[in-house]
């Protein structure tokens, strides 16, 4: 897969954080501990709006932060549109995404703001008629059996279906944070599917690239077609930004195998749990992002996907212009259909952590004989 001195950065580390944010199970192929990797992929890398749909007298996320820092922020709790080139209030977003057949909703993993308002965007499709199934980057393969076995059981909820994924030690972030989105989809009625791969198959592509595929799944997920130039040199140069600039360019290389394999698998568990009622993927901005991400294997493996993207972007204390956000092209472009601005959670700043991961690592490898 931060705090005032990670945001300090500027504009570029932000886009990168989208990046960094999903590589948890690429640098664990490094060495890197399950703490100390939930760590670093957290670096990321309110204003009362109404919203008529919503039970009256209800509280919306927006009205109540979970997070202090940057809640006074003049962004918190607005909807940039990019094809509006202006803000929106969250109905007009809710009734576009609503026409989508895929709407991809892009997080910071420990932000529950985040979760409160992909939540909220779930709740919003269902009120408008669509029934879709909500696939989750953070459920992977191996555990779809305990999956399909607590969805099936007789009163399946929200607070208990952590503990049936074994979520606890899974290394992502408290399924409290998690459970709103799960709240709504049982509310909804939704059905909930996994997006990812075992941490064992993540790592053999991180060491052998595609070649740990059979041809017929490479050319399955389109992984058998280069991404444009200027695509995947970009995705090199963020990932190796998102590192804090202290990895070698040439260690981006599994890295980007990685990140274009979950992208492409995202893509066709989307369409596989989306046939009767479109999809909703639950997952990290730096999958989210519309050029080279998962909606680029969406349009590859389904060509007539309508296909909805929302960035939910912590604010940063010296840029209030929607301009300085979110993941971008390389060209500039807003990579993505909204940006909804949050405050951000407080943590540690991740490059610190790596420095000293990294220096430990290399004061060892000096003291071998």
């Amino acid at each position: 897969m931060a705090d005032s001195t990670a945001h300090g950065r500027g504009r570029a580390d932000q886009a990168q954080s989208f990046v960094f944010n999903e590589e948890r199970a690429c640098m664990s192929k490094f060495g890197f501990g399950l703490k100390f990797l939930t760590a670093l992929l957290l670096l990321a890398n309110s204003i009362a709006l109404t919203h008529g749909a919503a039970a009256a007298g209800a509280e919306q996320p927006w009205q109540n932060w979970s997070n202090s820092l940057g809640a006074k922020h003049k962004l918190s709790g607005r909807i940039w549109s990019a094809q509006r080139g202006g803000f929106v209030e969250p109905d007009m977003m809710a009734d576009d995404l609503a026409a989508g057949t895929y709407v991809l909703l892009g997080e910071i993993h420990d932000n529950a703001d985040h979760h409160r308002l992909q939540a909220w965007v779930i709740d919003q499709l269902a009120r408008r008629g669509r029934k879709p199934a909500i696939v989750m980057e953070m459920i992977d393969v191996g555990q779809d059996k305990a999956l399909k076995a607590y969805m099936g059981s007789d009163k399946p909820d929200a607070a208990g279906l952590g503990a049936a994924l074994g979520w606890a030690s899974s290394g992502w972030p408290a399924w409290e944070l998690y459970q709103p989105i799960a709240a709504a989809l049982f509310k909804a009625g939704l059905a909930l599917d996994w997006a990812n791969d075992t941490r064992e198959m993540i790592r053999k592509i991180g060491r052998e690239g595609f070649s740990a595929l059979k041809p017929e799944r490479i050319k399955a997920l389109k992984l058998d077609q280069n991404l444009p130039d200027a695509l995947e040199a970009d995705l090199r140069s963020q990932i190796v930004a998102a590192h804090c600039n202290l990895l070698p360019a040439s260690a981006a290389g599994p890295m980007v195998n990685v990140q274009r394999y979950r992208d492409a698998l995202f893509a066709e568990r989307m369409m596989l749990a989306g046939q009767k009622g479109g999809a909703v993927l639950i997952a990290g901005g730096g999958h989210v992002r519309a050029d080279r991400a998962v909606p680029y294997y969406l349009k590859a493996q389904d060509g007539k996907a309508v296909i909805k993207t929302l960035i939910l972007a912590e604010t940063i204390a010296d840029r209030d212009k929607p301009e300085d956000y979110g993941p971008r092209t390389p060209d500039g472009t807003l990579a993505a259909d909204y940006i909804w601005f949050t405050p951000r959670a407080e943590r540690p700043d991740p490059c610190e952590g790596l420095k000293k991961h990294l220096n430990k690592k290399r004061e060892t490898k000096a003291k071998k004989p």
